[in-house]
């Protein structure tokens, strides 16, 4: 593998997180209201909210305004919340410990999920078997997660008391919110299981094994599952950072404290350092991941090292 390649895509992310932090810093420049007054209050002397938009740099010129705020990002120093009146980092850090959290456990349950019904749906292709499991993955791929979480939480909370609906404390806190955030993309997972493990089983290389003697369970689990795996590690990915924006409205009705909750509460009251530094953490993970899973993707599979290579021949 070229190191050419891996520079390249590295340019490329660093470009997306330019572009996408620079169209934050603008973007929330031409919000309606006054973050001075939101912060105050209506009632203060003009001469007071003069004075704190002086202090805060607001009466700058917004080329200077931009200048400042990328080399507040170099320093990690997203000043302090308007609204809560504590340091942004340390806001963001702790809400990342929960939204962190519930994207694990909820991409546990879409890969364990998706990988044992894509693949059973495979062995039993064009069976009753077959046929009700995707009928369930098109079920949940066509259903909102919003309605997953209200159903969930009347189901298994209210009329079962089985679990919680809202809080964060243990760990029983986080099962109902990571089903109802990991169904739909274990239903997708379980289709492209299925798909590919379709294309590996007829191939040559699968019916040779077998005429070879090479028992079910190897023949599926190791030499079937492994040539599927690329493309079901690259959904993966993808999926995790998904995960992260979808988990704002799953937060919201949960109660959870995480990131995607914190950057609503602050869009709402026009809490500029810290809607920036959220929006900001959710692209730098997500851009990372999908780094991540692109350079996975050239060590595994040999046919994308060799593309790497005649693209840059």
């Amino acid at each position: 593998m070229k190191i050419g390649k891996i520079l390249t895509q590295l340019l490329w992310s660093l470009a997306v997180l330019f572009v996408v932090v620079s169209a934050t810093f603008f973007l929330l420049q031409i919000l309606p209201g006054d973050p001075v007054k939101m912060m105050m209050g209506e009632r203060v002397n003009p001469e007071v909210l003069a004075q704190i938009r002086e202090q805060m740099g607001l009466n700058k010129p917004l080329i200077e305004q931009y200048i400042d705020f990328w080399q507040k990002i170099f320093q990690l120093d997203f000043g302090r919340s308007y609204q809560l009146k504590m340091p942004v980092t340390d806001l963001v850090a702790e809400a990342s410990v929960v939204t962190l959290k519930l994207a694990f456990y909820s991409i546990i349950i879409a890969v364990v999920g998706g990988l044992l019904i894509g693949v059973t749906a495979a062995i039993y292709r064009g069976t009753w078997v077959d046929n009700l499991l995707m009928s369930f993955a098109v079920l949940n791929i066509s259903t909102p997660s919003f309605w997953f979480a209200l159903m969930l939480q009347l189901i298994f909370g209210l009329w079962l008391g089985w679990l919680p609906i809202s809080g964060y404390r243990t760990p029983m806190h986080f099962v109902l919110p990571a089903f109802a955030l990991g169904l739909r993309y274990m239903a997708s997972l379980a289709r492209l299981t299925r798909t590919s493990m379709l294309e590996v089983l007829s191939s040559e290389y699968l019916l040779a094994a077998k005429a070879k003697g090479v028992g079910n369970l190897r023949l599926i689990w190791v030499h079937a599952f492994g040539n599927a795996l690329l493309p079901i590690m690259t959904f993966i990915g993808g999926s995790l950072a998904d995960m992260l924006a979808g988990a704002m409205l799953i937060e919201q009705i949960f109660g959870l404290p995480g990131v995607g909750r914190l950057t609503i509460s602050s869009l709402l009251g026009r809490d500029l350092p810290l809607l920036q530094a959220t929006v900001i953490y959710l692209t730098v993970i997500s851009v990372g991941i999908y780094l991540l899973v692109d350079w996975l993707a050239m060590f595994i599979d040999p046919r994308v090292r060799m593309k790497g290579v005649r693209d840059e021949g």
